[in-house]
């Protein structure tokens, strides 16, 4: 759908209000479904998981989507386990050695990780400590990300993680986390630790680590999952749909990179455009998810403090990414009463309303 003119025509009174969404950020604030589909993650990566410890806060918060999952979760050891979460900012070889000894043979250690403010080089040292011979990088979010490591080398069946989307336990969590089937969380996947490690040879180290620095334009194989007992066509649909929510992924993160350096309207518009155009493809991706969010919390706040203008801003870019969002443009009709613009805030509600009975 092509960009609402009454928008547009206020542009020249938004830009420029605040360039930076971030400005009202709760410093400890996750996005929860973030949080349900690192749990989801873990799950996949060890179908037939039945118990987990879960060392560190960030690492506790996964425990009521595990259970949902039917995983039994405990936070002190006692015996081995088939998941274990730990968050934490460092980890050695010797730590990773005394994780080994709670897990079972074919269990997996899962690091939840804030790399927030990390710099490559560091996140280099992380990869390298993280001293289990298989290790699987994903993002779930821009800054939350998993590495997941087994003692043990081995293939995870497809058609057992193709059934832990059916367990009627996990509906309400696979609804909330906007991530109903395996295709849509293999979005979040990157890569085996092997294939980042190249990305560390070019480049400033020095850099806060970012998504895009993994990111690259072709999408990686999974060679690690096993399609035995699965028939052929569906395997091969499932595995196209992985690639198809990697590529948008891919977008959303080029439309991260245009927003980052924007200097003038028109390019705040360049990425505007590509996170709609992601957004038309996969309305669920998570980075997309997390920064409507973002933009949602950052217009409340800026309401709460009467920085109209701001929140408007804020409103205006929720709208432009989903043109069919009522809530977004009611909420800018909002601003636009508040500013005077009445005429306007009629036709922006007009639309909202024609939008909520399609519903």
């Amino acid at each position: 759908m092509r960009r609402f003119a009454v928008l547009l025509a206020l542009s020249a009174i938004v830009f420029g209000c605040s360039r930076r969404e971030d400005a009202v950020e709760t410093e400890k604030y996750v996005f929860a479904p973030i949080v349900a589909v690192s749990a989801h993650i873990a799950v996949v990566e060890k179908p037939d998981a039945a118990r987990a410890l879960l060392i560190g806060d960030d690492a506790m918060a996964l425990e009521p989507y595990l259970a949902r999952a039917g995983v039994k979760c405990f936070s002190r050891p006692d015996g081995k386990y088939d998941i274990v979460a730990v968050a934490c900012s460092r980890m050695s070889d010797r730590s990773c050695e005394r994780l080994s000894r709670y897990v079972s043979e074919n269990g997996i250690v899962v690091w939840v990780m804030d790399v927030k403010g990390v710099s490559a080089e560091d996140f280099r040292g992380r990869l390298t400590n993280f001293s289990f011979p298989q290790a699987h990088l994903w993002m779930p979010g821009e800054t939350r990300w998993l590495l997941v490591g087994r003692k043990t080398p081995r293939k995870v069946k497809l058609s057992a993680m193709l059934d832990f989307y059916s367990r009627e336990e996990a509906f309400e969590d696979f609804a909330f986390s906007r991530c109903a089937s395996l295709q849509e969380l293999f979005g979040s996947y990157i890569a085996d630790r092997e294939a980042v490690m190249p990305a560390f040879e070019r480049g400033d180290l020095s850099a806060e680590v970012k998504p895009e620095f993994f990111l690259e334009r072709n999408v990686s194989n999974v060679g690690w999952i096993s399609r035995d007992g699965v028939d052929g066509d569906i395997a091969a649909e499932v595995f196209a749909k992985m690639r198809s929510v990697q590529k948008v992924r891919r977008k959303v993160v080029k439309g991260n990179i245009a927003s980052a350096s924007a200097k003038d309207r028109e390019g705040e518009n360049l990425a505007t455009d590509i996170w709609a155009e992601a957004a038309k493809e996969n309305p669920n991706d998570m980075f997309l998810l997390e920064r409507l969010d973002r933009l949602e919390r950052n217009a409340k706040g800026f309401m709460a403090v009467r920085k109209i203008l701001m929140a408007m801003k804020c409103y205006e870019t929720m709208a432009l990414i989903r043109p069919d969002d009522p809530v977004a443009l009611n909420n800018f009709a909002i601003c636009l009463k508040k500013i005077g613009k009445l005429d306007i805030a009629e036709k922006v509600l007009a639309r909202a309303e024609e939008l909520l009975k399609k519903r």
